[in-house]
């Protein structure tokens, strides 16, 4: 007579996850790292100033909107101006101030780097002279029975 004998082997895999979290930019699901993408930003209006007249001294641009990071870059007619990233929804851009030398109409927009990220939409800037105004003055008094007729 024989006698079998079987033995039932189990070998487990064990792989340590070290945690590599790259400020709020990465995240550590299982053992694997999943970095995740930055938005496309959103520019909401007006800026502010929403306007400017001509041959000014440089100022600064504040940009509200959405989706902004700390990397978020803001462009004056396509070219990068120092920007100060204020919060998400926040930010400062040096207008110097030969940019709003002459009357003109620049665009805004603002970019987030990689991963993801991308061009914002576009808003327009004013740089013209302040629009004149006229000064009105009532000459006349007008009587009750006066109005009626108006």
């Amino acid at each position: 007579m024989r006698t079998r004998i079987q033995a039932l082997i189990f070998l487990t895999l064990c792989l340590p996850i070290v945690p590599t979290a790259l400020a709020s930019q990465q995240q550590v699901t299982d053992s694997a790292a999943v970095i995740s993408a930055n938005p496309v930003p959103l520019i909401n209006q007006p800026l502010v100033p929403d306007a400017i007249k001509p041959g000014g001294a440089g100022f600064t641009l504040i940009v509200n909107g959405t989706g902004f990071v700390s990397g978020s870059v803001a462009k004056w007619n396509g070219s990068t101006r120092t920007t100060t990233f204020v919060s998400s929804s926040k930010l400062r851009a040096s207008i110097p101030a030969s940019d709003i030398a002459k009357p003109s109409t620049a665009f805004v927009t603002v970019t987030n780097p990689a991963p993801g990220g991308g061009m914002s939409n576009v808003v327009f800037f004013e740089v013209t002279a302040p629009t004149s105004s006229v000064p009105l003055r009532l000459t006349s008094t007008l009587t009750s029975s006066e109005l009626r007729l108006l």
